[in-house]
């Protein structure tokens, strides 16, 4: 049965989101792939889509001024994480834009 779960922790002055579920995850020495439109990891009947879901997440998350990223293994899931309020480029400055 799929279990995804959704939550947030602090981390300086940012808010993390992160994302997870017990999927079939992934080999992460594909992560520079994973972001791109049409760019597949999975080809199986079990993974349906058509590779334009987390290229369309990376670039609403990028117009913020964040990134995403992920973690996994195969078999093992994977957790997505990012954050939505310009904490890279608050943090880096020092400032509370």
């Amino acid at each position: 049965m799929a279990n995804i779960e959704f939550g947030a922790e602090q981390a300086g002055n940012c808010l993390v989101y992160h994302v997870s579920d017990n999927g079939i995850g992934f080999d992460e020495s594909y992560n520079d792939k994973l972001f791109r439109p049409f760019e597949r990891l999975h080809n199986d009947e079990r993974c349906k889509g058509t590779g334009i879901g987390l290229a369309t997440v990376a670039r609403a998350v990028e117009r913020m001024g964040e990134d995403v990223r992920a973690t996994s293994s195969p078999g093992q899931g994977a957790i997505f994480y990012f954050a939505l309020d310009r904490c890279r480029s608050r943090d880096a400055a020092g400032s509370g834009r």
